[in-house]
């Protein structure tokens, strides 16, 4: 009996320092993941940058801890960038319709040198379906009321938007969705909300056509 007291007391300490080696792992690999959510995290990147307008292009660069290059990693998307000069994407991909995309991509624009806006796509969006989230019927632009933060409008929606545009004037977001109404057609739609400076919507419009929008752009 005493000997397997002293046994025990032995292994103790081994239990208590494998425990301890094991939480340490476990809080790495969880710190790592963490780091890689916040570092593909295209939205806050945006939004950070948003708030740099009228900025010098270095101050928001290092502001929002970002490095710019001069074009896109996939043709198609500087085919639809229209030659913006300063982008920053994504390292990780989507496809969408078998077209290979980033998972997000930021467009500035600037004019001598101050930044004049920011264009955030996420491709994501698009992932499952081409023409944007499917829908059950059409979003009336007047349900979209004046008090609504973006994070209200997308919980009423219940999907993210395809595109953020932030410029002086405040942040316009773009839904794109689809829905087949009652008579058999299908229509491809966008949804325009607009915010003020502080961050609430002002308007809401929308362009409905019968599946000929661009994929990758909202214009």
């Amino acid at each position: 009996m005493a000997k397997k007291n002293i046994q025990r007391r032995k292994m103790a300490p081994r239990a208590v320092a494998l425990l301890a080696v094991t939480g340490m792992l476990i809080l790495m690999l969880c710190i790592t993941l963490a780091g890689k959510r916040i570092r593909n995290n295209g939205r806050r990147y945006a939004q950070k940058l948003g708030e740099q307008i009228g900025m010098s292009m270095e101050t928001a660069a290092d502001a929002a801890r970002v490095e710019f290059t001069t074009g896109s990693a996939y043709a198609c998307v500087n085919r639809a960038s229209g030659g913006v000069p300063y982008v920053f994407e994504s390292p990780k991909s989507v496809e969408a319709d078998g077209v290979t995309l980033p998972q997000w991509v930021i467009f500035c624009e600037s004019v001598n040198s101050t930044l004049t806006s920011v264009t955030y796509y996420d491709y994501r969006q698009l992932e499952r379906f081409g023409h944007g989230a499917k829908l059950r019927g059409h979003v009336d632009p007047a349900e979209i009321m004046t008090d609504m933060t973006p994070a209200h409008v997308q919980g009423h929606l219940g999907f993210l938007p395809l595109r953020r545009m932030y410029d002086a004037d405040g942040l316009q977001e773009a839904y794109k969705y689809w829905y087949t109404d009652d008579a058999g057609t299908t229509y491809e739609t966008i949804l325009y909300v607009n915010y003020n400076a502080e961050g609430y919507a002002q308007s809401a419009a929308e362009l409905k056509t019968e599946f000929i929008l661009e994929e990758l752009t909202v214009r």
